[in-house]
């Protein structure tokens, strides 16, 4: 009788893992069947910007619609303008910067509203850090920090200097503000 019950329940706990990985497999199937399907539709409808970081391992990604981007491209064409590159925000400023003026290594601050302020650092033609910080009182707070850490620890020592303490800072050597 007890070799029965073994038997049966090991026959019972086999079938059982067979349903569970069975389920799983399928599940897994679907999900990833799910994000393919999902990935195709968001790059039919939105143009992906790669911004490559320093570390050579990581990259800032921004998506824009294919149907605002047209719309620029073609409305820029209609007033007679040659749209030649299509950028965002911040980013933009670092792409003309390296194109006019040829320089691989500079900081750009813009300042935005409501007491934001966002910098991104350029070193080699990469982006080291990029933040966004608001002036609170007499403080600076970091809202958005992405990249190095210590380019970071600058990025807000600069701006405590000038915006709490009024006074010059020297960690970078070449800002562009806007």
């Amino acid at each position: 009788m007890n070799n029965l019950f073994t038997r049966g329940g090991i026959e019972f706990l086999a079938v059982f893992i067979g349903i569970v990985l069975s389920l799983w497999v399928d599940d897994w199937r679907e999900e990833r069947e799910l994000r393919s399907r999902l990935n195709e539709d968001y790059k039919k409808m939105y143009d992906l910007f790669y911004f490559p970081l320093v570390d050579k391992l990581s990259y800032i990604a921004i998506s824009i619609s294919k149907s605002i981007k047209n719309d620029l491209i073609r409305g820029s064409s209609k007033l007679g303008y040659n749209l030649r590159y299509l950028s965002i925000d911040i980013f933009s400023s670092a792409t003309l910067l390296k194109s006019i003026n040829n320089i691989d290594n500079f900081l750009i601050w813009k300042i935005g509203k409501n007491n934001n302020h966002y910098l991104l650092n350029i070193i080699d033609s990469k982006i080291s850090a990029y933040c966004k910080f608001k002036k609170q009182s007499n403080t600076i707070v970091e809202t958005i920090k992405i990249g190095d850490n210590n380019i970071v620890s600058e990025m807000h020592n600069l701006l405590t200097s000038i915006l709490i303490n009024n006074n010059k800072n020297t960690s970078f050597s070449k800002i562009f503000i806007y």
